[in-house]
């Protein structure tokens, strides 16, 4: 009896194994939408530089 608990188990903890590698994709495809993200926000404008006029650098008037 016990066998036969343990072989359906292992079977359902493969099926989960499978589903989840398929809800879950690997790491690296989270690291390429993080990039596109970043080239998104640089396209937009992202951090601003300050530019230099007399009013941020009295030296640069």
């Amino acid at each position: 009896m016990s066998k036969k608990l343990s072989k359906i188990l292992r079977k359902i903890q493969k099926k989960e194994t499978e589903r989840e590698k398929e809800t879950f994709p690997p790491a690296p495809l989270y690291k390429e939408k993080d990039k596109e993200k970043e080239r998104r926000r640089q396209r937009r404008g992202g951090e601003k530089k300050k530019k230099a006029t007399s009013e941020n650098d009295p030296k640069r008037a």
